[in-house]
């Protein structure tokens, strides 16, 4: 909480410091009244007039204390370029926005699942919203909405226990989310009674619907019920990197094809751990298709399922043009999981064309270590030529496969270099870090290999240090 809280106190003072000199700062405090001028000593009383009052350059300033909303929080305030407009928690306090009491929209009616959160932006340009905490939401935390809404920043925010996405970008440009925090996402027991609900809540903890360059950055999603960061629909020309997802119920990285065509997505630096999948490819939307998906430097580790799997769910359609490169995938799978058999490098799907798969380590994976549904044959490889299917170098701890299968079908291991765990920093800690001495030892170290080198963390001093 400290670190935290020093984080969001250093960032709202760049902002502030970082804003034009005729810009104004308008205060709002649980104890003050819409009535006073809005300043630190005579604060407004609503966080509605603090933002009425801001224009372009300005920021409102929310003092400590628990704000309860009975309606949703809309934001359409339009900055520009040069003077945004900031919604920011005091630096060192903390500012509670809870949606408990906000039930029913104001007509009545049950929270729609993508259209109602505690916070909507919508309409809104160069805006940015810094450190606040959303808790207790009967739809979203966090939305921002397109179309039109553009040049948008949620950064140093915590939201937990919402019956839909912590935080949502639906159709929004150039949006960026940066060491935020989500729990507690897409729990059913946040629906509101009466509520017609199916079999889970909706979307995700982390939700890009058919955003446009966006970039989601050293965020921290756990202990959700579903899936992480999904990035869906027809989003396109996004980064997602540096997050640090762990414990959920579903993936933790989703990229997945609706309505049409998903392209140009970078995931890179990601940490994924305990969760049922580390990373999964799919195109489940009838006529849709991923094109471009660029997958490197990620550490997945000790999930339940595979660590990369090409998802066979729904439309089961064509992605392609996809590169996997320079991660490292430890310890996934389990025994007789529902999806049997699961591991490292899972290729399920046969919809997939122009795959590259180099440099990566794959060691340690329950099932095998890289797989693909094709049992090894001439046969095979005439397929996987057809598809232009590429391995590169890689490094594998075995080229076997456990005989298990299920409705999924079964997988046959793909062969590599095999490698041992003496080449990780210390593996039993969970740290996957590369040994130099014994990459030295081993002439495995770069200048071994042309310069290259294998998974997730260059070996070369100084050490990368790893996510949170």
């Amino acid at each position: 909480m400290k670190n935290f809280q020093k984080a969001i106190f250093f960032s709202v003072i760049i902002i502030l410091l970082s804003s034009p000199l005729d810009a104004k700062s308008w205060y709002v405090s649980k104890s003050g009244h819409d009535q006073n001028r809005g300043s630190l000593e005579a604060p407004f009383g609503s966080l509605e007039k603090g933002l009425r009052m801001a224009v372009p350059g300005d920021s409102v300033i929310v003092r400590q204390g628990k704000y309860e909303l009975h309606q949703g929080l809309t934001i359409s305030k339009r900055g520009t370029q040069n003077q945004w407009i900031s919604l920011v928690a005091f630096p060192g306090e903390e500012v509670l926005l809870d949606g408990e009491k906000y039930t029913y929209d104001s007509e009545g009616n049950h929270l729609s699942s993508s259209n109602h959160a505690i916070v909507l932006i919508k309409d809104a340009t160069y805006f940015r919203m810094v450190g606040f905490t959303v808790a207790n939401s009967h739809s979203q935390g966090i939305i921002v909405r397109g179309p039109g809404t553009t040049d948008i920043e949620v950064l140093h925010c915590k939201v937990d226990n919402t019956y839909g996405s912590g935080i949502g970008l639906w159709y929004s440009d150039r949006t960026r989310v940066a060491h935020c925090e989500i729990t507690g996402a897409n729990r059913m027991n946040m629906a509101t009674t009466g509520r017609r609900i199916g079999s889970e809540a909706p979307h995700e903890a982390l939700t890009v619907a058919g955003a446009t360059h966006f970039i989601i950055q050293y965020n921290h999603l756990h202990h959700c019920d579903k899936e992480g960061i999904d990035v869906k629909e027809v989003s396109r020309n996004g980064i997602v990197h540096h997050n640090y997802v762990h414990d959920l119920k579903r993936q933790g990285l989703y990229v997945d094809a609706w309505f049409g065509e998903l392209a140009n997505i970078e995931l890179f630096g990601n940490v994924v751990h305990d969760c049922e999948w580390g990373f999964v490819i799919s195109v489940e939307g009838e006529g849709s298709l991923v094109n471009g998906v660029n997958f490197h430097h990620n550490l997945l580790y000790d999930n339940r399922g595979s660590g990369i799997y090409f998802g066979k769910w729904g439309h089961d359609l064509l992605r392609k043009n996809i590169r996997i490169a320079h991660n490292t995938v430890v310890n996934n799978g389990t025994p007789k999981h529902w999806a049997a058999p699961v591991g490292g490098l899972d290729l399920r799907s046969e919809a997939f064309e122009n795959v590259q798969v180099e440099y990566n380590i794959f060691f340690g994976n329950y099932g095998y270590d890289m797989a693909v549904p094709f049992p090894a044959s001439t046969e095979r490889e005439q397929i996987l030529f057809s598809k232009n299917l590429s391995f590169g170098p890689n490094w594998v701890g075995k080229n076997s496969h456990v005989d298990e299968s299920s409705s999924y079908g079964s997988m046959y291991a793909v062969s590599s270099e095999i490698i041992s765990k003496a080449v990780f920093e210390d593996p039993e800690a969970k740290s996957f870090f590369l040994n130099p001495e014994q990459l030295w030892q081993s002439r495995l170290w770069p200048e071994h290999l042309d310069g290259k080198y294998f998974g997730a963390f260059n070996p070369y001093p100084p050490q990368n240090k790893p996510l949170p």
